[in-house]
């Protein structure tokens, strides 16, 4: 399924690239607001998170179809991950009664993603300029990663601080061999797919974008070792989601130049 998706992707850019004149490209950045989506299957501890704020850049492509219709395309380095919410975290003494603490400090979770959207766009002509809806598929897969946590604990008159870091590896099945060792590693699920949408506006060559990402894949491995684990990715699920704002600028709108001002239908 995964595979058949990122195969239609590149057939469907290629084909445009062969039959439509009116391709530009040109650089694009922009921000990624990021955190994670905990959903899980037989608990209730999905922990607080709040957004991460992080880089993407790379190559954008539009593919003009008409005046109105466009493909919006490329391939991008893109930053997700999360930050957890300290001040919501629930510290419990060994009756499980809730311990009134102060929390300082960050832990966050930080990803780097190789990203390719295939997005539609429309856009509504505003005199000169246009006003876009976009819409459409991403695949993006997953090429480092790293938790870190510096944390400072205070309750009454005393403190304790904690420090930690990790990597972050990226593997679709895990088993025991994968925690054999001494470093400190934590998995997520390599290639990730999900649904983009937004508003742009686009004028001369410059397109201004914010939109929505969301992941549909369980970035928490499947269990390839033995049964009776007690391991159980439904029940650590957890999916991308970003806001993200971003510019490009396009070079080679010559030809869409010759067609003149955005028309009205």
């Amino acid at each position: 399924m995964k595979k058949s998706i990122l195969v239609l992707l590149v057939v469907v850019i290629g084909h445009s690239y062969n039959t439509i004149a009116q391709v530009t490209f040109g650089p694009k950045i922009g921000l990624n607001l990021a955190k994670y989506s905990y959903s899980y299957k037989d608990s209730d501890l999905e922990p607080d998170v709040k957004m991460r704020v992080a880089p993407m850049a790379g190559l954008a492509v539009n593919v003009q179809f008409s005046d109105q219709l466009s493909l919006q395309s490329g391939l991008f380095y893109s930053g997700k991950g999360t930050s957890y919410d300290l001040e919501k975290i629930n510290f419990t003494d060994i009756n499980g009664n809730t311990i009134d603490v102060n929390t300082e400090g960050y832990w966050r979770t930080s990803t780097s993603y190789i990203e390719l959207p295939a997005n539609l766009a429309y856009g509504f002509p505003i005199g000169n300029n246009q006003l876009q809806i976009f819409a459409g598929p991403y695949v993006a897969y997953g090429i480092t990663g790293q938790e870190k946590m510096d944390i400072t604990i205070k309750s009454g008159g005393d403190s304790e601080s904690n420090k930690a870091e990790r990597k972050i590896k990226f593997k679709g099945t895990i088993d025991e061999s994968d925690f054999e060792g001494d470093e400190e590693v934590e998995y997520q699920t390599a290639l990730d797919f999900g649904l983009n949408f937004g508003l742009g506006f686009k004028t001369g060559p410059i397109l201004i974008n914010a939109g929505y990402g969301m992941g549909f894949v369980n970035l928490t491995p499947k269990w390839g070792g033995e049964e009776g684990s007690g391991y159980d990715n439904a029940d650590r699920k957890f999916t991308n989601t970003v806001i993200n704002f971003s510019v490009s600028y396009f070079f080679g709108n010559k030809q869409s130049s010759k067609r003149g001002r955005y028309r009205g239908r």
